[in-house]
Parts: C-alpha cells; structure tokens; sequence
C-alpha cells in the first residue's frame, strides 16, 4: 500500500512502466509523430492526443500539416458555433480524405447536446 502514497506515486508508476516497457520513459521524450501517422494509423482512423492541462501540443500536429502539406481544418470547440463547425469540418473531411485538428476538446461536454456527434461513442 506505500506505492499508492501520493508522494510515491510517481516514481512507482515511473519504476513500473520501465519494467513493463524494458526503457527509461522519461528520457524518451522524442516520438516521431510523422512516422507514427504514416506508418502504424490508417487513413480513416480518429487519432486523439491528449497532454497534460497547461500544455497545448496541437502545435505538433500543425508542423506536421505544414510538412506533409496535408489539407486540415482547424475548429476551436467548447461553443455551440464550435460544435457545429465541427460536425461540417468533420463531414468535408471525411467526403475529401482531409483533416480535422479539433482544438479545445476538453471543453465539448457530451451533456451539453451540442458536441460534435461523430464524436460521440
């Protein structure tokens, strides 16, 4: 039970995860989103990146855009203008095989009847 003290928690989950993935994952700091998106996700999978609060790393995905010269729409949700903008952003995407870079998700809240319903489980 010491393991789940919150002054140890971290380093537990950080000794487990290096036991489990034979690395060090806290010097992995690099992955190479590029070669993930081209190689392991196929084109009509929904990718979802997630960071810590505070942090923004949508900025990855835009160089990537701009590298690979791939078409993206770019929709802030959290407003009912932004849930509808989504929902067309999404559909234009999926007829053109374009991109969608959904930003502030955290703040489309299922219950609010307004969140983009491709989205939706």
């Amino acid at each position: 039970m010491k393991c789940l003290r919150p002054d140890s928690l971290v380093q537990s989950i950080s000794t487990f995860a290096s036991l489990v993935f034979e690395t060090d994952l806290a010097v992995e700091s690099e992955y190479k989103l590029g070669q993930i998106v081209g190689d392991e996700i196929q084109p009509s999978t929904p990718v979802c990146l997630v960071s810590v609060p505070g942090y923004d790393a949508s900025y990855r995905v835009e160089n990537l855009i701009k590298t690979t010269g791939t078409r993206c729409a770019q929709v802030a949700t959290g407003s009912q203008e932004g849930y509808s903008q989504a929902d067309a952003a999404i559909a234009l995407a999926a007829r053109q095989g374009s991109w969608v870079l959904l930003k502030n998700a955290h703040l489309a809240h299922r219950g609010s009847g307004g969140a983009p319903t491709e989205l939706e489980p």
